[in-house]
C-alpha cells in the first residue's frame, strides 16, 4: 500500500512535465508570436475565478468541447484555440499525432475527457466534465508551459443547466495544509481516470522531485472531497 501511494503521487507530477502543446497547428499565432486576440496563461490563471461563463448550446448535458469552447471563448488560449481547430477539422476521429512525434490529441467523449500535449516547451492542457448527483456538472481544466514565466494550473467550474452557465468554484485542496509547516504542497491531478493527489515536498527539494507524504482526494458524485494523507516510502526502502 505504501508504495501505491509513493507511485500514485510520483507518476502524475512526472507526467506533469511532459503535457506540452505542440507547435504543429497555425505557428503565425502561435508562442513568441504578437496576436492581441489570445491572452497569456498567466493572465487566465490570474482571473479565471473573476467570471462566470455562458455556454452557447448547453444543454442538460454538455460535452467537454461544448464546455471548453465556452471557456476559451471568455479566456482565449492559443492552446485552446489550436486544440478547437484540429477537434472541429472534417474527419477527425479522435486522436491526432504530429508527423514529428511532438503532438498528441486525445479526446474520449464516453470518458468526458480530452488532453492536448508535446514534448516541446509550448502550452499544453487536459479537461475533464463530471457529472453530479444533482443534475449539475463539474468542469476542470488543467493549462500549464513550462517556459519563463513558467506557469501550471487547475480551474474549476460549476455548470447549472437551469442557466447554462459555468461558475468559478475554489479548488478542492485549498483548505488543505502542509503535515509540516513550511512544506509546500502540488496538487498531481489525472483527469483521465479521476486519480486526485497532492504531494508533499520539503523546502530544500526545489525540483520537487520527492515527495514526503502524499495527500489524497476523491469524487464523491457531487465534490472532490480530501481523505487524508500518508508518508511515502520509496520501494528501495520498503523491502
Amino acid at each position: 500500500m505504501k508504495k501505491l501511494f509513493y507511485l500514485m503521487c510520483l507518476c502524475p507530477l512526472a507526467l506533469m512535465g511532459c503535457k506540452n502543446v505542440p507547435r504543429v497547428f497555425d505557428v503565425m499565432d502561435g508562442p513568441g508570436m504578437v496576436n492581441e486576440k489570445f491572452m497569456s496563461l498567466d493572465k487566465i490563471e490570474s482571473d479565471w475565478k473573476t467570471a462566470d461563463i455562458p455556454v452557447d448550446n448547453g444543454d442538460i448535458r454538455p460535452t467537454v468541447i461544448n464546455l471548453i469552447t465556452a471557456f476559451n471563448e471568455r479566456f482565449p488560449s492559443f492552446v485552446v484555440d489550436s486544440l478547437l481547430r484540429k477537434v472541429n477539422e472534417p474527419g477527425f476521429e479522435g486522436e491526432y499525432y504530429a508527423d514529428d512525434g511532438t503532438g498528441t490529441i486525445q479526446h474520449f467523449p464516453s470518458k468526458e475527457y480530452i488532453l492536448f500535449s508535446t514534448e516541446t516547451d509550448a502550452e499544453s492542457l487536459e479537461a475533464c466534465v463530471m457529472r453530479r448527483d444533482n443534475g449539475h456538472s463539474l468542469f476542470v481544466i488543467q493549462m500549464s508551459k513550462p517556459t519563463d514565466p513558467s506557469v501550471d494550473f487547475y480551474a474549476f467550474y460549476d455548470y447549472d443547466p437551469q442557466t447554462s452557465t459555468l461558475k468559478p468554484e475554489q479548488e478542492p485542496w485549498k483548505k488543505v495544509t502542509p503535515v509540516i509547516d513550511g512544506n509546500t504542497l502540488i496538487p498531481s491531478f489525472s483527469l483521465f481516470d479521476m486519480v486526485f493527489a497532492m504531494g508533499e515536498f520539503e523546502p530544500n527539494d526545489t525540483l520537487m522531485e520527492n515527495p514526503i507524504y502524499c495527500h489524497t482526494f476523491e469524487y464523491d458524485g457531487q465534490n472532490i472531497i480530501y481523505t487524508g494523507y500518508q508518508a511515502n516510502i520509496p520501494e528501495d526502502e520498503d523491502e
